[in-house]
């Protein structure tokens, strides 16, 4: 598990939260993390807030990485 996942929910700061690493055959949506990394859905996880239903999904430090060098992902601070 992540150590950089969140303990409280950051939308309605509910403290029941549930997490899974995601399925590494590209269901439930994992496409759209795609071309960081070969791997990447198995260093990725989803979080869920039970309270309010907040989804994120939360990639490890060494894949974010890899989007400063992906052409498929582009900086929102820098969109070219």
């Amino acid at each position: 598990m992540l150590s950089s996942l969140p303990t409280a929910c950051p939308e309605c700061h509910g403290l029941e939260l549930y997490s899974r690493r995601l399925p590494t055959s590209g269901e439930h949506g994992s496409h759209a993390l795609q071309d960081l990394s070969g791997l990447l859905l198995d260093h990725t996880h989803v979080v869920v807030c039970v309270a309010c239903g907040l989804t994120r999904f939360y990639a490890d430090p060494h894949v974010r990485k890899k989007a400063r060098t992906s052409t498929a992902w582009k900086s929102v601070q820098d969109p070219r």
